[in-house]
């Protein structure tokens, strides 16, 4: 234990000193080039989601090198012959995490949209990727099959996200896809699984437990960061159902973990209320 604790402490020390230098490089290439060649990058992907006959919600999540209190992100919503049909400016702010969510209304039933952002701000030549969605028909209207895939449990240690790889390759034309909860998991990398049973032992972030708002919204943005789910996420609208892990193992009673307890101490500091995990949820995925 103590030579994989020293080989652990040696391998924190070598990431900070890549950090490091990272940043360095960082600073001298700003200072180097003028503010205008700065773009915004859509890192996070788009997604859309909770569908109606005539609505839908819209998310992203803008990222900016030296990230401002406040940048202006547009959003666009075209016909299948390239129309636009709705648009507006939304304002991303550090108090939500730069993401812009936006509930789009006054859509046709049972039509195939496209949708992208892009930054009003900076040099203005940040586009995010490209996504689909259809509404749902009519509530009146018979339908006689609909096409959807159905996800569960999706924790990053237990191994990659290629599951929505294989439904996406299936068939890229979805009405919907849903998620049946623990769309993330709060646990820290020794918990569930272990290093030892971990198929992506690293990565996962932050690398600990998630307790504060600010733990939540990076273990949010980590699972954002796989290219599968990117990709069935811009394909078609997420029905999203909660669980507990996605604010807190057993949270409710009779039988709340030592995790949920440690977090409903919101006198201590790093703990907050279930509320505000929720919000980060909320801010992070396309649900109303």
């Amino acid at each position: 234990n103590t030579s994989a604790e020293a080989e652990e402490r040696a391998g924190s020390r070598t990431a900070m000193r890549l950090l490091w230098w990272a940043a360095v490089l960082v600073l001298v290439t700003a200072a180097s080039q003028p503010v205008e060649a700065f773009k915004f990058d859509f890192l996070h992907g788009v997604a859309s989601g909770d569908p109606l006959s005539d609505s839908i919600v819209l998310w992203t999540r803008i990222t900016h090198r030296f990230e401002p209190e406040t940048t202006q992100v547009r959003w666009v919503v075209l016909d299948s012959e390239g129309a636009e049909v709705a648009s507006a400016v939304e304002l991303a702010a550090a108090s939500s995490d730069f993401t812009v969510k936006v509930i789009v209304d006054g859509l046709l039933p049972a039509t195939e949209y496209k949708y992208y952002f892009e930054a009003v701000d900076g040099d203005g030549g940040s586009r995010s990727p490209t996504g689909n969605f259809r509404t749902l028909p009519d509530p009146s209207a018979h339908v006689e099959r609909a096409k959807f895939a159905v996800f569960s449990c999706s924790n990053w240690g237990w191994g990659h996200f290629n599951a929505y790889d294989a439904a996406y390759a299936y068939d890229s034309a979805y009405d919907f896809w849903i998620h049946l909860g623990d769309y993330y998991y709060e646990y820290g990398p020794e918990t569930y699984p272990s290093r030892a049973e971990a198929v992506r032992a690293r990565g996962l972030e932050p690398p600990h437990e998630a307790v504060s708002l600010e733990d939540y919204r990076l273990r949010h943005a980590t699972y954002r960061l796989d290219p599968d789910l990117q990709r069935l996420s811009a394909s078609a609208a997420l029905v999203a159902i909660w669980d507990d892990h996605e604010v807190a193992d057993n949270q409710f009673p009779p039988a709340p973990t030592t995790t949920t307890r440690r977090q409903r101490e919101t006198s201590r500091p790093g703990g907050i209320p279930l509320s505000e995990h929720t919000t980060s949820g909320y801010r992070h995925g396309p649900a109303r």
